[in-house]
């Protein structure tokens, strides 16, 4: 069972702990560093799983505007809490010390660069202006992207001119198959999402 013990919010972490060993001593530690949204509806999660958010989930991210962090769920059979941060690592800790939180044994760790480092790299990337308007962000279509709606769209563009955010569906060579207007960047890509399973959203190079 992990429960909650602590959550600093000067510092932005969250620990989670679980026992794991003989007479309770040995136990594993869940540190979310960077937190920017933490939903939990209770202080413990028994026989919880760790895993990335789902795309059926991204509603559960709807307040942070699509920034870039990792989207997780904590998932137990009668409940599941939702933690988005910049870093996740998991310890091998004695919980009869409370020195050894830095030091126990690395079990895992994850952050969003390296999450996204192992992503398949963009085939091809759009201008950086589209229809006028500067390009923000961009997703591709390809096998793992299964329609759910009726676009013919092989790409997609979100674009920003001021106060104005737009949903670009486009082809292979960005030319532009239809369009829609949105406010901010999240309701845009959400949009995206109801049109194709798993989109994945990057930042245009700089």
């Amino acid at each position: 069972m992990f429960g909650l013990r602590s959550y600093g919010a000067g510092h932005s972490e969250l620990r989670m702990f679980a026992r794991t060993g003989p007479e309770h001593r040995i136990g594993v530690m869940l540190l979310f560093e960077g937190t920017g949204m933490i939903k939990l509806s209770t202080r413990s999660y028994p026989d919880a799983v760790l895993r990335l958010a789902g795309d059926h989930e991204i509603d559960e991210f709807r307040e942070l505007e699509w920034r870039h962090e990792l989207w997780l769920a904590l998932e137990s059979p009668s409940r599941t809490g939702y933690i988005s941060c910049g870093r996740v690592s998991a310890r091998e800790v004695n919980l009869t010390d409370r020195r050894v939180e830095a030091n126990g044994r690395l079990l895992m760790s994850l952050n969003y660069e390296t999450h996204r480092s192992t992503l398949p790299a963009p085939a091809r990337q759009p201008p950086r202006e589209l229809d006028g308007a500067q390009v923000d962000q961009f997703a591709l279509v390809g096998p793992l992207q299964r329609p759910r709606g009726t676009s013919p769209a092989t790409a997609f563009a979100v674009t920003r001119d001021g106060d104005t955010w737009r949903l670009l569906h486009c082809d292979d060579d960005w030319n532009i198959l239809g369009s829609s207007t949105h406010e901010g960047a999240y309701r845009a890509m959400r949009q995206a999402a109801t049109e194709f399973e798993a989109l994945e959203f990057l930042e245009m190079a700089r």
